[in-house]
């Protein structure tokens, strides 16, 4: 549902900045493909699986008296006993009965797969981003950012983003400058 109208009025506000920018409209077909729609869908999942893994994560350590959703603070429930207790049991689930890392990734699998969610909507949504952000620029008669291809080893020499090259030239400039000053100033 939200789906829905999250597309429609997104279509509509996305075809007025394209006519500011002198872009043609896009029927509702093209926006579903948009990245302007995988940017703000990726967005508000990415929020969505963040704040799923917190609430997990919390309330795993977390206690409210009076909660339905909270532990009993009296005694022990059935959820507080140890799994590998119960490895010897023929319908206990065969990570429980290896033990060992499955066990591990088994008891925390519902917190994993929501940061798993979560990283992988974050970094669609910064993709989007930079593609939404390329066809804006190149509207303006600018340059479309790149992501990099590949992993460069820290610290990065030179960004393909285009928008990250003047801070970094000023950086590196400053550094040089700063390198040649401390070499006079010693000699």
């Amino acid at each position: 549902m939200f789906e829905i109208g999250l597309s429609i009025v997104g279509q509509r506000r996305y075809n007025q900045e394209r006519i500011d920018h002198r872009l043609a409209p896009v029927t509702f077909a093209n926006y579903l493909v948009s990245a302007d729609f995988m940017e703000a869908t990726m967005e508000n999942w990415e929020s969505e699986f963040l704040q799923m893994f917190a609430d997990v994560v919390l309330t795993t350590f977390l206690f409210q008296k009076g909660s339905a959703e909270s532990k009993s603070l009296d005694g022990n429930e059935a959820v507080d006993r140890d799994p590998r207790e119960a490895r010897l049991k023929q319908d206990a689930p065969s990570p429980v009965r290896r033990g060992g890392l499955s066990l591990t990734l088994y008891s925390h699998s519902l917190s994993l797969a929501l940061l798993l969610l979560f990283c992988i909507s974050f970094a669609l949504h910064a993709m989007s981003g930079a593609r939404e952000h390329s066809i804006l620029e190149v509207a303006h008669g600018g340059h479309a950012a790149a992501l990099p291809r590949r992993r460069r080893a820290l610290p990065m020499r030179r960004s393909r983003l285009p928008f990250l090259r003047r801070p970094l030239r000023r950086w590196s400039r400053a550094r040089t400058a700063r390198a040649r000053h401390s070499s006079i100033a010693h000699a």
